[in-house]
């Protein structure tokens, strides 16, 4: 049942699945031999959910488990502390922790520390609490975590530690009692090694802290490099430290592509490259001896993985296929999926609108389908800018899939084609979805199955979708392999993305007509992309030495008002318009004429009948109406987000246009669409009908051309 799904908790595994086994016998081959160096440090790098905690975790269970005389482990997650205002405290104290656990198992271990070991570790201990203490005690201001200073730090708190009455520590354990979980490990400190035994401290999940708590983190650590006795594994995304890098000494660090000498933000005479010389690499170089960066995951096990999820929730596998393609390769990202949508399937049962059975028509009102949610839901996880733009066009990915099927039907060559459409070959969809278009990946989630009886995204049930909420994971931060970074928002006068003068075809089939949106059908037709350009016009003046300017150009030298080059040419009648479509037949030798109004009407509207070219709601942002504030006409690219479902741009306001439709049986008036900059949204609506005499011109009036195929 679709509601069934299982959630799957977001957990480490000590189970080897993907591989890792081998990498943590290695390592505990390495580390359990007798003349392996301390301190040491191992960078276990990888990115964000591919095993980084489960190989630690792996390797401390073996540890605990087996070497339990030798090791004592400690696992320090330090984003639990980012509100801590000095990590070094909570480290310390989780080592303290660590020891006295390790006190405490060793009544029951199987390989018991000796006598001695037990003794020194316990006075090891004791001594590094005290030493945690005053450092809790002592601070004041801010702590300089760099190395000599945190050394000095130390050594003063050791010195003044051996000074205190047991009174005291007391009084200041009861002020410190808010780093409960994390004192424990600092008795480690400033020893040596009792027994040879030694301490391995894990920090897991420093991609989780901000940059500059992740070096915090490392800074500490840096007072542990030249005591005897420990062993540090850093689970992290690389990028993580190295942005940390740039954070805490931005304006100080030196790139490394840098070569040269690059001078402070602060202090233009300040040398960096002679009185800093680090870069983010060489920061991880100095502390981390063994990097170990982690492949990724086989793709077979990755994909076994996903198929045992799957298997958990069998109303999921007919989808195995798109959550496969669409989902970046990552254990973690598979879980959370899941999960989302359990949660979501879970409240569109509870709001009444997922179809459970096949019973459920939907007549009514539309029902959400779990194929149509487990494709949102890889959406927002893989494609989230493209959820992002659908807060300007809502329904762009209903547009998509329009051009997905006719794009398929049309390469596909099916008998339903008429010549025409195949000796053009396949239509070029508008520009402003052409680059989603391009990845092949998007086509196959977006592209609707039949055989499942897949009916696609829709005018009717997109809303359902969308007020699913939308939901993004860190995973997203860089988009995976294969998925197409979208092109960069198009603001303030909009960017020429089609030729002036291109024709856009329309093909043949049924659309919604009228305030009543009763059935149509057309022939396939073209019609202009935008409206008839000043510039355009101007090719047609020319060629007419006599012919009759607009009002608002100027006389001198017959041309357009300076700076309207782009904008639609305005002051022409019908008889104007007709000519300048006479005009550009005799000149291209193909037949063009004025739009019919059905013509202009799907061309605007599309198949699915909605209100405005880009959907039901009005936005001011997305047309030059009365509401918009301009006051005059603009250029006709201005608009992207107004572009309509076929691409036409300026359906909507800017400039009332000649159709050649009468108004009436009395054929006394032309039909006129769009509406214009100094008119209301109501008339901007794709259903909204305007009229005039054919030698009616206006400041407001313009045209564009059409073409039969």
């Amino acid at each position: 049942m679709p509601d069934k799904i299982k959630v799957s908790g977001d957990f480490y595994t000590t189970s080897d699945g993907f591989g890792y086994d081998k990498y943590a016998n290695t390592i505990i081959n390495m580390i359990t031999d007798a003349d392996f160096p301390s301190p040491f440090t191992f960078g276990v790098f990888g990115e964000w959910g591919t095993g980084k905690t489960s190989l630690m975790r792996m390797i401390e269970e073996r540890l605990r488990n087996e070497y339990f005389d030798v090791f004592i482990p400690v696992w320090f997650n330090p984003w639990r502390y980012e509100k801590e205002r000095h990590l070094i405290i909570p480290f310390l104290k989780t080592i303290q922790h660590s020891i006295e656990s390790h006190l405490e198992e060793n009544k029951t271990a199987n390989k018991k520390l000796s006598e001695i070991a037990f003794k020194k570790l316990k006075e090891l201990k004791n001594r590094i609490s005290k030493i945690a203490f005053t450092v809790i005690s002592s601070l004041e201001g801010e702590l300089n975590l760099q190395i000599v200073k945190i050394k000095a730090d130390l050594s003063k708190a050791v010195e003044t530690a051996g000074k205190m009455e047991d009174k005291q520590i007391e009084k200041i354990e009861e002020y410190s009692s808010i780093y409960h979980n994390i004192v424990k490990y600092l008795s480690n400190v400033s020893e040596q090694e009792p027994y040879n035994l030694r301490i391995a401290v894990f920090i897991d999940d420093l991609d989780r802290c901000l940059p500059e708590k992740a070096i915090e983190v490392l800074e500490g650590i840096k007072t542990f490099l030249d005591i005897p006795g420990y062993l540090f594994f850093i689970g992290v995304d690389r990028n993580v430290i190295e942005k940390g890098v740039k954070v805490k000494y931005r304006g100080y660090v030196i790139d490394d592509k840098t070569t040269g000498k690059k001078t402070s933000e602060k202090d233009e005479h300040f040398n960096v490259a002679t009185e800093i010389p680090i870069t983010p690499s060489d920061y991880l170089e100095k502390i981390v001896q063994m990097p170990i960066p982690l492949p990724p995951i086989d793709k077979t096990r990755v994909e076994g993985y996903l198929k045992e999820l799957i298997q958990a929730n069998s109303s999921l596998m007919p989808y195995m296929d798109i959550i496969q393609l669409g989902l970046k390769q990552n254990p973690r990202t598979y879980k959370r999926f899941i999960n989302t949508l359990a949660f979501h399937t879970k409240l569109a049962v509870e709001k009444g609108c997922l179809k459970i059975n096949d019973s459920d028509t939907g007549k009514d009102t539309p029902l959400m389908t779990l194929e149509l949610l487990v494709k949102w839901t890889i959406l927002n996880f893989a494609f989230q800018s493209l959820v992002e733009e659908m807060k300007n066009k809502k329904l762009l990915i209903v547009d998509l899939q329009y051009w997905i099927e006719r794009q398929d039907k049309e390469k596909q060559g099916l008998e339903d084609l008429t010549r025409t459409e195949k000796d053009a070959g396949i239509t070029e969809a508008p520009s402003p979805l052409r680059h989603w278009l391009q990845d092949d990946k998007l086509r196959n989630i977006l592209r609707k199955n039949i055989e499942r009886g897949d009916t696609g995204f829709s005018r009717d049930n997109i809303d359902l979708y969308i007020q699913m909420g939308e939901f993004s994971f860190i995973e997203a931060r860089t988009p995976p392999e294969g998925i197409m970074l979208p092109l960069p928002k198009i603001e303030g006068e909009g960017k020429l993305l089609e030729p002036i003068g291109k024709m856009m075809r329309i093909p043949k089939g049924e659309f919604l007509y009228g305030k009543d949106k009763k059935k149509m059908t057309l022939n396939d037709y073209e019609i202009g992309v935008y409206p008839v350009t000043n510039e355009k016009y101007k090719e047609f003046i020319e060629s007419k030495p006599e012919y009759k300017l607009p009002e608002n150009w100027i006389n001198e030298n017959r041309t357009y008002p300076e700076g309207k080059k782009d904008h639609p040419v305005v002051y022409v009648n019908f008889d104007d318009a007709q000519a300048y479509c006479e005009w550009r037949t005799e000149r291209e030798g193909v037949k063009y004429r004025l739009p019919t109004e059905a013509e202009w009407e799907k061309a605007a509207r599309g198949t699915d009948g909605r209100e405005y070219s880009w959907g039901d709601e009005f936005d001011k942002n997305k047309c030059n109406t009365y509401e918009s504030g301009i006051g005059d006409t603009t250029p006709v690219y201005k608009y992207l987000d107004g572009v309509s479902f076929y691409g036409c741009y300026d359906m909507a306001g800017n400039v009332w246009e000649w159709t050649d439709s009468w108004y009436d049986k009395s054929k006394r008036w032309k039909v006129l669409r769009g509406g214009s900059w100094g008119d209301g949204q109501g008339v901007a609506r794709c259903a909204s009908r305007g009229g005039d005499f054919p030698d009616f011109r206006d400041i407001n009036v313009g045209f564009r051309c059409a073409r039969p195929l």
